[in-house]
């Protein structure tokens, strides 16, 4: 399963936790909010790729 996790750059480490879990049973790319050279045109198509989205 091919997961995406769409992080708003918290301090919390519970998604972090949640996400290394995921990595041992699915495919887990992370795109984080705050990146200076996230592409939003990329990001919706990364989501229209992927079989789950995660958001936090």
């Amino acid at each position: 399963m091919k997961i995406l996790a769409i992080v708003n750059d918290s301090e919390e480490s519970e998604p972090i936790e949640i996400i290394e879990n995921l990595k041992e049973q699915s495919q887990v790319e992370v795109v984080r909010l705050n990146d200076e050279n996230l592409s939003y045109d990329e990001l919706i198509v990364k989501i229209e790729q992927s079989d789950k989205v995660m958001s936090w």
